[in-house]
């Protein structure tokens, strides 16, 4: 049962609307609407070895860029986290003890269904424990009234229905709002397969129809990792709408040149990461220069602290750029979301009986599988068998290395007489988080041109499935480059 309580302090409740009474529940936003909601994130890890708690604080601004004539708008998101205590969060006049921030684009349409900006794709469910970006107060809205006790489904390509019941009117500070109730949960929550992530999700969502927009959100993530049944993490968010403004004019633009500007310097530190060192050094200074430039505008806007923040961070960044086998210096909204067919992120490992490092920068020119495992999981034991069965049915040239924390020289023997075959065990320096490498075994593959072709978690049929077919059109390795990666490959 989950307990809302210490979000309705404030709500007082006045009775549930005659069954009668519809509700339009339709969204609507405007060319230059902020809307501005503060909240909290508590999060709990449970276990048989006890259990983890965590709080922070989160903010999101969120300014209606444009809108068609069709009632689709571009809405630019920011979202700022910071420790507990911290003070004034929805006014980022000051980033130095921001956790995270992240700019995002979404595209709105008329139901309030958001996608995101270019690509065009659904939004997942926030069941990534890395994703910085917040978007729950976009929720797609059923085409006619509805009274209480009225429910409705939708669905989204690739995930699972939600469902959603209107519960009752409530008072909030006066203003009277429609309560909803949305669930969606993965096919596998109920049931007894562990050997997929789990997760269910439970919103409470009050709607205002006098504004047309969500004034509070209440959620609750539950996700249950591969292969521990007993290992769930509950993360609760509480988000209230400060304030709800629209600017005009001059003010209006000059909150969107700085958010657009933001929002470009976070694309092209992210770009310029991925690049070589020359050139990446070159990039991250002319980003400098222009960052500078646009901090002398005449005109400030709550988001010209972000793109100080960007010139920091792209600073930081130049100073890492000529130095060997360093991770890079993060983008300054944590994590990014690692997609199948890009450039993929950036890895560090180190072999167990050598010593030697092996990164994404060394492995240039040659296909790499990296099996993250427990030696002593008989789950993470069969995702290595299967790993290695794919490669020689295949017969490309990949390398294999089985990844795992705290293995020493004695225990990757060990795993190499459980699990004979050619592969290098290592232990994982820096992998970047984008990855989702949270649980084992995860399984991960990229080709030799620096693309990641296969990101895996769990175990399953899928796994060999899923290798073979793209092990079947992995490019060959780069002949020019293989006398540069054999250094990395001694055992």
């Amino acid at each position: 049962m989950i307990d809302y309580t210490f979000a309705f302090l404030f709500a007082t409740w006045v009775g549930a609307a005659p069954a009668s009474t519809p509700h339009d529940l339709t969204p609507r936003l405007q060319v230059g609407q902020e809307l501005v909601f503060d909240g909290t994130i508590q999060e709990t890890r449970a276990s048989d070895g006890g259990k983890a708690e965590s709080a922070r604080r989160i903010s999101v601004r969120a300014l209606v860029l444009q809108k068609s004539a069709k009632g689709v708008a571009d809405v630019g998101v920011v979202t700022i986290h910071k420790e507990k205590e911290a003070i004034n969060i929805s006014a980022p006049t000051k980033l130095d003890d921001a956790i995270a921030v992240r700019l995002d684009k979404v595209q709105v349409d008329s139901k309030g269904h958001a996608r995101w900006i270019p690509s065009g794709a659904e939004i997942a469910p926030p069941v990534d424990l890395d994703m910085i970006s917040e978007l729950g107060f976009f929720l797609e809205m059923p085409d006619e009234p509805k009274k209480v006790g009225d429910k409705w489904v939708f669905e989204r390509e690739g995930q699972p229905a939600v469902r959603a019941e209107l519960l009752g009117v409530e008072t909030i500070l006066a203003n009277r709002c429609v309560a909803i109730r949305v669930d969606q949960e993965s096919a596998n929550w109920t049931n007894d397969d562990i050997n997929l992530p789990a997760w269910k999700i439970t919103s409470r969502i009050l709607f205002d129809p006098k504004t047309q927009s969500i004034c509070r959100l209440e959620r609750e993530v539950a996700t249950r990792e591969p292969a521990a049944p007993l290992d769930q993490h509950i993360r609760k968010l509480m988000l209230e709408q400060a304030t709800n403004v629209r600017f005009h004019g001059t003010v209006l633009q000059n909150q969107i040149e700085d958010f657009e500007t933001a929002y470009q310097a976070q694309h092209d530190l992210d770009a310029a990461l991925a690049l070589d060192d020359t050139t990446r050094a070159r990039k991250l200074h002319s980003m400098q220069h222009d960052l500078k430039f646009a901090m002398q505008r005449l005109y400030s806007s709550p988001y010209r602290p972000i793109i100080e923040k960007m010139h920091e961070r792209a600073v930081d960044a130049e100073k890492w750029a000529t130095v060997e086998e360093k991770r890079p210096v993060p983008v300054l909204g944590g994590p990014r979301e690692v997609r199948i067919g890009q450039r993929a992120p950036h890895f560090l490992l180190h072999e167990v009986q050598s010593g030697a490092k092996v990164s994404l920068k060394s492995v240039r020119g040659q296909s790499v599988i990296m099996v993250f495992v427990d030696p002593s999981s008989d789950l993470s034991l069969d995702a290595l068998r299967t790993t290695l069965t794919a490669v020689a049915k295949e017969k490309r040239p990949a390398k294999v290395f089985a990844v795992g924390n705290r293995i020493d020289s004695e225990a990757a023997a060990d795993l190499h007489q459980k699990v004979p075959g050619d592969y290098v065990v290592c232990t994982g320096g820096a992998t970047d988080s984008s990855y989702g490498v949270r649980g084992v075994p995860h399984v991960v593959c990229v080709d030799g041109q620096g693309i990641l072709r296969v990101n895996q978690k769990g175990f399953g049929p899928e796994v060999y499935s899923t290798l073979v077919q793209n092990l079947s059109v992995l490019p060959a390795a780069n002949v020019a480059d293989e006398k540069d990666t054999k250094k990395s490959f001694r055992r």
